[in-house]
């Protein structure tokens, strides 16, 4: 389904786009072509360190591994922050 609007741009050139995306969409990527037509696409932002993560089979099949463990505990990093900032 396509959905066309009309918008007029401020004093500034600005124009409000919001309305025209989904509440959890935050990132966007732009593209612009060569005949003035610009392309917006809801994007997601990914840490280089989770970039890196997610590069390393070995260690996402471990993460994979862990998931599925019914041995496996999850950590409470929030207690552990507050036990170093109370030993310090």
């Amino acid at each position: 389904m396509v959905t066309e609007v009309t918008l007029d741009l401020d004093a500034r050139g600005r124009v409000s786009l919001g309305s025209l995306f989904d509440d959890d969409v935050t990132h966007l990527v732009a593209r612009r072509y060569e005949d003035g037509s610009v392309v917006l696409e809801p994007a997601t932002v990914v840490s280089k360190l989770e970039q890196r993560f997610h590069e390393d089979h070995d260690a996402v099949e471990a993460a994979r591994r862990a998931a599925r463990s019914t041995t496996a505990t999850k950590v409470d990093l929030s207690a552990r922050r507050a036990a170093r900032t109370t030993d310090a």
